[in-house]
């Protein structure tokens, strides 16, 4: 009835194998095929799709044994190969769940314009700072992203960066204040999985949105005490809206995350020059505002 563990990663890789692929040929190039993108999206449609199917029988067969023990019509042998069974569609949906992960992750890739070029310096120094804290921290070096889990950076429902965490934010802080990392930007973004909040009188936050972005400035705040300007950070939030696997009855614990982007820094916008010519009438010259500079792309954060 369920497909084998072999075949089902067989099947994985193959779907998955024409994307990434293309996707590491043209980040190789610093362009981003469309084709690779597409047929990205397309793995990852086939791999929900495949996710759903297995999830449906999991809930019939699980039906039937319900109804078979509620009638008194269970053996002992049958309800052990109904388990059995289940089992074995529960470890391919987690199978599953781990490739959508990754397939997800490339198309965040593909849609950012591919590999980012990391200084090496900079990038050797990140490796060696998740090393030293894996579990709290993972180095994404084709995304110019550090991912910290929400679950050892917070307490349950809070926003207040806990002691180890602070201190793993401390010597990261160090390493972006090194000279090769200050081309760059640090955009942090806050994410929560889909279980709600308790809402409380005098909280900070109301829901998982707001709790994202508050999670999202405690780092922030960390990282400016430890000498990172606040002309080089920004922060978003994203709540439950942008998971990286399908989030069960309780959530996922790999959703609740911050991630903390290093982008390219913007040149600033110059003030045009200020009119020679006094206005007719007299008065005072004034120079025109700068203009504003636009806002970050949305899928940057992605």
């Amino acid at each position: 009835m369920a497909l084998a563990n072999s075949t089902l990663a067989r099947w994985t890789r193959f779907t998955l194998a024409p994307a990434l692929a293309a996707g590491l040929l043209a980040g190789g190039t610093g362009c981003v095929s469309q084709s690779a993108l597409d047929e990205a999206r397309q793995a990852n449609k086939a791999l929900e799709e495949k996710n759903l199917e297995l999830q449906d029988r999991i809930d019939r067969l699980q039906g039937q044994l319900d109804v078979l023990n509620n009638a008194g019509q269970m053996t002992a042998e049958a309800e052990a190969e109904y388990r059995r069974r289940i089992a074995e569609l529960q470890d391919q949906v987690s199978q599953l769940n781990t490739a959508l992960a990754q397939a997800r992750e490339e198309i965040r890739r593909l849609a950012s314009g591919g590999l980012l070029d990391i200084d090496p310096t900079l990038a050797d120094q990140l490796e060696a700072l998740a090393r030293a804290n894996p579990d709290l921290m993972v180095w994404d070096a084709d995304r110019g992203m550090i991912r910290l889990r929400s679950d050892l950076t917070f307490g349950s429902g809070s926003t207040e960066v806990r002691p180890a965490a602070q201190t793993a934010l401390g010597s990261l802080a160090r390493v972006l204040d090194i000279p090769e990392a200050e081309p760059y930007e640090v955009q942090i973004v806050g994410h929560t999985d889909n279980e709600k909040v308790t809402i409380r009188p005098n909280r900070r936050f109301q829901n998982n949105w707001e709790l994202s972005a508050f999670r999202a400035i405690a780092v922030k705040d960390v990282l400016e005490k430890r000498g990172i300007s606040q002309s080089r950070m920004s922060i978003a939030g994203y709540g439950e809206h942008q998971p990286i696997v399908p989030n069960g009855a309780n959530g996922a614990e790999a959703n609740r995350r911050v991630e903390i982007f290093l982008r390219p820094r913007s040149k600033p916008v110059a003030a045009p020059p200020v009119e020679a010519d006094a206005p007719a009438g007299g008065g005072e010259v004034r120079a025109a505002p700068a203009a504003p500079a636009a806002p970050d792309d949305p899928a940057a954060f992605k």
